[in-house]
């Protein structure tokens, strides 16, 4: 989790110009792998999310969905002094369903939480998301960077701005470690290039 003051240059975080307006408030991000959030239904264009069903052995039911969202949410909802991230990235969500059915379940917390998100190439039908307070941040634009890299998850990026500052947020998800090297580094190198045109551009 991020606490963002002031200029923040992170791995997923670079704020562009006038960034002084962001010196009297703390903004909170935060990143989490939210490992195999899948519904309980088999999507035939995902090759491997058989086991996320009620008829696998998993046993993958409506109810244990239910007590994942409702773990999930109980913890994000503790951040920031119990008022929830600003931004949230996250991994390992199957669609947007489920991420609509976190955010409903973070309701309480009285934010105005918008999603980002794009089914990506993952055999494994699993990507990356990203939700924020659209109270606190207005979405400028979005966009989905393509790894080609065995089919792995494009990488988020959302430019996010507050009061005339920029901030860009690149959710990712490398290939494992497990992976031939070439694969991270396909990533990396699509993440890099990125960084570099805005870095350029300001």
């Amino acid at each position: 989790m991020y606490r963002v003051s002031a200029v923040c240059v992170l791995l997923i975080v670079i704020f562009g110009a006038r960034v002084s307006v962001c010196q009297a408030e703390e903004l909170v991000l935060a990143s989490w792998n939210v490992e195999n959030l899948f519904d309980t239904e088999d999507d035939p264009g995902v090759q491997f999310d058989e086991d996320y069903s009620p008829e696998s052995p998993k046993k993958w039911t409506s109810e244990r969905l239910d007590i994942k969202l409702k773990n999930l949410a109980k913890i994000i909802g503790k951040m920031n002094d119990n008022h929830g991230p600003d931004v949230l990235g996250m991994c390992e969500v199957e669609n947007r369903k489920v991420i609509e059915m976190l955010v409903e379940k973070l309701a309480p917390l009285g934010r105005k939480y918008e999603i980002v998100h794009k089914d990506s190439p993952s055999d494994r039908g699993i990507d990356c998301a990203l939700i924020y307070d659209s109270n606190v941040f207005k979405l400028a634009n979005s966009k989905f960077h393509f790894v080609e890299a065995n089919k792995t998850r494009d990488i988020l990026e959302a430019k996010l701005e507050r009061d005339g500052a920029t901030l860009y947020v690149f959710v990712n998800h490398w290939p494992s470690r497990r992976n031939d090297e070439w694969e991270r580094n396909a990533a990396a190198d699509v993440l890099r290039k990125r960084i570099d045109e805005i870095l350029a551009a300001d």
